[in-house]
């Protein structure tokens, strides 16, 4: 070896061929300056192979610095495999809906949420399966095939399945129509092709073939978990933006590990908001080991529609008899609202016609503090609803709220339990946040004194 310079040996210490040609290379204009005057013309013929061979060097210096992305993509494309149906597991965390309220100190706590998504996509058959499992929430199974949509709650109308079976959906009270009228004849609509959740269909669709086509381009290096990363980059098509609309900047930001070439997060940016994704399993499988069985009926557990009827008006004693225990309440008045009316209500919460769950009716008592008209809390009053059984007055479901607290969602609806009483808390007003009278009303609730 006669190569001398430390900086070129350090570029080419990954590439022997180009150091055996730089080597050779420097033999040559070496030898011109020990060799006779007369042999000027080998001389001029050396120095220009000399300078052909310095433009290939240089030449093949940029090809092997600008070879790093290529190498880069070849691996991550690899490393997801080549396999029929992508599998991807991923992981989000993000602050929960409901805000905990300590009732002793009133120290507020907002818990994370942790949402688990496995799924099967198999592009050229049109089949996706999804399973969701959220804290606190149930699991969500969902199977996208070219003959319909089933969830875990059956049969998912699709605009197809309408226009197949326009008598029952008409019956069910749904349709695609904006007039609701879904005629009586059978008709053939094919489904669409399975479109994924906007936050992963750029990844989940589109990561293999941005790879694949060159279109993701490596854009940084980082840290992640500890682990050093590559950040690559991709931009998505706006799919969704009508024709007088501007382009949205929507991209795919993927970090890559730099020791297995399996990307680690998935960060989604839309005209500058962005929302992370964990990966935690990402790879190509066989269709005999894909997942796209059916989903398995469940009860449902969410309601899908609430009515509310007042019954009548009840004194103390009646409250207790129809309640089943005794009522609580806030005294005969709370910062400046009057105890109005302690009403008698029967609150039906529906499932939906094809969930095959009929209505369920519940009791409920409803104390008003503020003021009644035509039977109806006016605004600024403070309703206090109670039950022995969780009830979904407005359509949300309480979340299971430790003893102790107060659980305010993002309606602004308060759910606690004291004892046996399941009581829901509610403002008449608009706002933001956490309303500090429904705190002062929880922590001042007590059972009517007797009598």
């Amino acid at each position: 070896m006669t190569v001398r310079d430390p900086e070129l040996l350090l570029e080419l210490r990954d590439e022997p061929e180009l150091l055996a040609v730089a080597d050779a290379l420097s033999d040559i204009l070496n030898a011109r300056d020990v060799a006779p005057r007369k042999r000027t013309r080998t001389w001029l013929a050396a120095a220009v192979a000399g300078a052909v061979a310095i433009g290939a060097i240089a030449g093949a210096l940029l090809l092997a610095g600008n070879r790093v992305e290529p190498r880069l993509v070849d691996r991550a494309l690899a490393a997801v495999g080549d396999a029929p149906v992508l599998h991807v597991v991923t992981r989000q965390q993000y602050p929960s809906e409901t805000t905990l309220i300590e009732l002793s100190t009133g120290r507020r706590i907002v818990e994370q949420r942790v949402s688990r998504t496995e799924i099967w996509f198999d592009k050229e058959r049109s089949l996706e399966h999804t399973i969701t499992h959220t804290t606190g929430q149930a699991t969500q199974n969902l199977l996208l095939t070219p003959e319909g949509v089933t969830s875990e709650s059956g049969p998912v109308w699709t605009c197809a399945r309408i226009a197949a079976h326009p008598l029952e959906a008409t019956k069910a009270g749904v349709s695609c129509n904006l007039s609701g009228d879904n005629g009586t004849t059978p008709r053939h609509v094919p489904e669409p092709p399975p479109a994924l959740d906007p936050a992963l269909a750029g990844f989940v669709d589109g990561y293999r073939e941005a790879l694949a086509s060159g279109a993701a381009r490596k854009i940084g290096e980082g840290t992640v978990e500890g682990q050093h990363v590559y950040w690559l980059e991709f931009r998505l098509p706006d799919r969704y933006r009508a024709p007088d609309e501007p382009p949205a900047d929507l991209r795919e930001q993927v970090a890559v590990s730099t020791a297995t070439y399996r990307p680690l997060v998935v960060r989604m940016i839309t005209n500058g908001s962005r929302g992370d994704y964990d990966v935690l399993e990402i790879g190509t499988v066989t269709r005999a080991e894909a997942d796209f069985s059916e989903p398995k009926l469940v009860p449902p557990e969410h309601p899908t529609s609430t009515s509310v009827r007042v019954t009548g008006q009840l004194d103390s004693a009646e409250a207790a008899q129809a309640l089943g225990t005794r009522p609580l309440w806030l005294g005969p008045e709370f910062q400046g609202l009057k105890l109005a009316a302690v009403q008698k209500q029967e609150v039906t919460t529906g499932y939906g016609r094809d969930s095959g769950v009929p209505p369920r009716v519940t009791t409920v008592i409803s104390l008003i503090y503020g003021e009644v008209r035509r039977r109806h809390p006016t605004e600024g009053s403070l309703v206090i609803t109670e039950s022995t059984t969780p009830i979904a007055i407005w359509g949300t479901l309480p979340t299971s709220v430790p003893d102790g607290y107060l659980g305010i969602n993002g309606l602004r609806i308060g759910h606690l339990r004291v004892g046996e009483v399941n009581v829901e808390l509610r403002r008449n007003s608009i706002g933001s946040g956490v309303d500090p009278a429904l705190v002062a009303a929880a922590q001042t609730l007590r059972a009517v004194p007797a009598g």
